[in-house]
């Protein structure tokens, strides 16, 4: 597997004339130290373009969101998650973190990657699916009620044999990987002012939210209401059981130049408002890569 822990954080940039600066700071210079760390196996960024959020219903919790950030760790995972977070007190020390007074992590923590999904159009693995240029994803998140209840395995089951591979079938899908939840601010006792980006404590309960990122090659307006809207009722009754949580929204994949209020490029073609899904979602985001771009992060 790529590896075995992945961090994500939801970021808000708090002054919209902030954000030329922001992305400089993060793609010029804290984004190349954390991939230079043995640890880091990959890294990525996606920005809530507005062009995306035209198409984003989301919770209080990620309201406002302007960036997802994520890292997967290989193993030892404790001494990689250890440098990492050495890099940041030390990076902070030398007042390298103008995200502390530009930004704010509306969630953030750390997923077991579940599951690895590629369509058999892609010649690529699972694991290289991350890596594999592409024009952006689609994210799920969703808080689940009872995360080692049988609802929530009857959900996880449908997600695995029937929504997933009806979203592989969709030429603008190239894969899809699920995550986990072992800690985050949004778990119970837990909120995004606790300052601490991995921590796992007597406060937190694995598998609280779980997240489905979707690979794009193309616009993603057709995808979802293939895995929504698909079941019977009982079915649709039963998943609104498992999670509780908002509707979902849309990124784009980021670059120095396709920040939040970037005008150098467009976003992925315009995404046509799309049906309400069947159980409420944390939330749902589009990312966008552009056309001549590899990843940026």
């Amino acid at each position: 597997m790529l590896g075995r822990k992945v961090f994500f954080s939801f970021t808000q940039v708090v002054d919209p004339t902030s954000h030329a600066e922001y992305n400089a700071w993060h793609q010029l210079d804290h984004r190349p130290e954390n991939l230079a760390l043995d640890g880091v196996v990959h890294g990525e960024r996606w920005v809530h373009s507005p062009d995306c959020a035209e198409s984003t219903r989301t919770c209080e919790a990620l309201d406002g969101v302007h960036y997802v950030n994520s890292y997967w760790f290989r193993d030892p995972v404790d001494e990689s998650l250890a440098q990492w977070q050495d890099l940041a007190v030390r990076t902070f020390q030398m007042g390298r973190r103008p995200d502390v007074r530009l930004s704010r992590r509306l969630v953030m923590g750390t997923f077991m990657p579940v599951k690895g999904y590629v369509s058999p159009r892609c010649l690529v693995s699972a694991d290289a699916l991350p890596m594999r240029p592409n024009r952006g994803i689609s994210l799920v998140a969703t808080r689940v009620q009872d995360p080692n209840g049988s609802v929530s395995e009857q959900f996880f089951a449908r997600q695995d044999r029937e929504v997933i591979p009806a979203l592989l079938e969709c030429e603008e899908v190239a894969g899809v990987w699920t995550f986990s939840s072992y800690s985050t601010t949004l778990d119970v006792g837990r909120d995004s002012d606790d300052g601490v980006t991995f921590a796992e404590d007597d406060r937190t309960s694995s598998g609280q939210v779980r997240i489905v990122m979707v690979f794009l090659d193309g616009d993603p307006a057709c995808i979802w209401p293939i895995g929504h809207g698909a079941g019977s009722s009982s079915s649709r009754n039963r998943s609104n059981k498992a999670s509780n949580s908002c509707s979902p929204g849309y990124y784009a994949t980021s670059s120095l130049g396709t920040g939040h209020g970037s005008t150098r490029e467009k976003a992925v073609p315009r995404i046509t408002p799309l049906p309400v899904a069947t159980r409420p979602h944390l939330g749902r985001m589009l990312g966008k890569r552009g056309h001549n771009e590899r990843r940026a992060h």
